[in-house]
């Protein structure tokens, strides 16, 4: 058992599978902040905000297509969300700490089998979420550089109409100088078609941004993608990771609410000195979760408060983006809108289901109370249960912003709102 218990506090002390790349960018709370990581908070700040400036350029000039200014629009307003994650985290890192804090606390001190065994199904369920956030902004991040890539240049596998007229000829025909006269002109124009390609080649961007810096020499133009490449990560550890620390404190506190609900569940009034002293350390443990409650609430109201506006937005305007690139044939377009969609609905989902299991949760504390025996307490024993179960009809909440509430059914309105929008949008593409 102390093997066990070893070995579980070792996995919680890297429970957050974003520990690392938020250290990266210099926004993983820590009770003390380096120079070293105040310079890569700097840098991830700069970067976003040279993504803004020269995207914000971008869509002013609009001097390509409707595609582009569209790619420059949705990716500018992703790293103004991003900007925000990096300085209220940063900001908020006090209250973080706190909760990062309790959460060691909690593994080196359980001594219950049953209580390590809830703590650890929140744990596991909070570690899955962020690792499959995470990977989603990975990939939502490799469909830049590959929408990036000249792939119709550099693929092997092209097959011309002129050569395969060839090759049927070659096959139809039984003359050898036939033969040799088609065997010459199919080399003769792979050779032009190759040569062709070279000609045509041409270096992209990963983000949109054709009219600020144009034609550029080779060595500037990757310097160009090796900057852009940096902006395309930091944006999406920002945002990923961030949500991903968000769901995984709020399961460890639901998980703690469980337990707390099933010590309530099981309290026994025989003695009253006793029953009483262990009902004041359970109103202690509830007091000390409401303020990590309060904790992560200050932490992450703000930044729930503007992913809620800019998924909303993002969301229309992508799904528009979807049905322009299916109209055109654009594969690779409509592929990389699926992706940063179902992205921006996960990271909505995930608010919405966090909030309204940590709801759910608080609430089950008076019917915990109330499933005691509470019919054999006497005197102050009584009165702390009618408190528990009055406390426990007010069920704490997460919110954005400290406007709307979230959970299942704002997510829900959040869907039904989007596409209102969506509908609306594509009426006007057809009309």
């Amino acid at each position: 058992m102390a093997e066990e218990k070893g070995s579980s506090a070792e996995l919680v002390r890297s429970f957050m599978v974003q520990e690392t790349v938020l250290r990266v960018i210099g926004i993983w709370p820590t009770s003390s902040d380096s120079l070293a990581s105040m310079a890569r908070w700097i840098f991830a700040m700069m970067t976003q905000i040279g993504t803004i400036c020269s995207l914000s350029l971008e869509v002013y000039r609009h001097c390509v297509d409707i595609n582009d200014t569209m790619d420059a629009f949705i990716m500018d307003l992703s790293s103004i969300v991003c900007l925000s994650k990096l300085f209220i985290l940063r900001v908020n890192s006090k209250h973080t700490y706190a909760l990062i804090n309790s959460i060691l606390k909690d593994w080196s001190t359980v001594n219950d089998s049953r209580q390590e065994l809830i703590m650890f199904e929140y744990f596991k369920r909070g570690r899955i979420v962020s690792l499959l956030i995470l990977y989603l902004g990975y990939a939502s991040g490799f469909s830049f550089v590959v929408k990036a890539l000249p792939l119709d240049v550099i693929s092997p596998f092209q097959v011309r109409e002129s050569t395969i007229a060839i090759i049927r000829s070659f096959r139809s025909s039984s003359w050898r100088l036939k033969r040799e006269r088609s065997m010459f002109q199919m080399f003769r124009d792979s050779a032009n078609s190759s040569t062709n390609a070279s000609n045509t080649f041409k270096l992209n961007y990963f983000l949109a941004t054709y009219c600020v810096f144009g034609s550029l020499p080779l060595f500037h133009h990757i310097c160009v993608l090796v900057f852009q490449g940096m902006q395309i990560f930091v944006n999406a550890v920002a945002h990923c990771a961030n949500d991903g620390l968000f769901f995984s404190l709020s399961m460890h506190l639901c998980g703690q609410f469980e337990v707390l609900k099933m010590n309530l569940a099981e309290i026994e009034f025989d003695k009253e000195i006793a029953s009483r002293k262990k009902i004041e350390l359970l109103i202690k443990r509830h007091c000390t979760l409401a303020v990590l409650i309060n904790d992560l609430e200050q932490s992450f109201n703000l930044i729930i408060l503007v992913q809620l506006l800019m998924s909303a937005l993002l969301i229309c305007v992508e799904g528009f983006v979807f049905l322009v690139c299916l109209s055109i044939k654009d594969n690779v377009g409509a592929l990389k809108s699926v992706v940063l969609m179902a992205t921006l609905l996960i990271q909505l989902y995930l608010y919405a289901y966090a909030g309204d299991t940590l709801e759910s949760r608080s609430e089950e504390i008076a019917q915990a109370a109330y499933d005691s025996p509470w019919y054999h307490a006497r005197g102050h024993a009584a009165k702390d249960l009618v408190l528990i179960i009055n406390r426990g009809n007010l069920p704490y909440q997460v919110t954005a912003g400290k406007f709307v509430t979230m959970n299942i059914l704002t997510f829900k309105e959040i869907l039904k709102a989007s596409a209102s929008y969506l509908s609306v949008l594509r009426v006007m593409m057809d009309t």
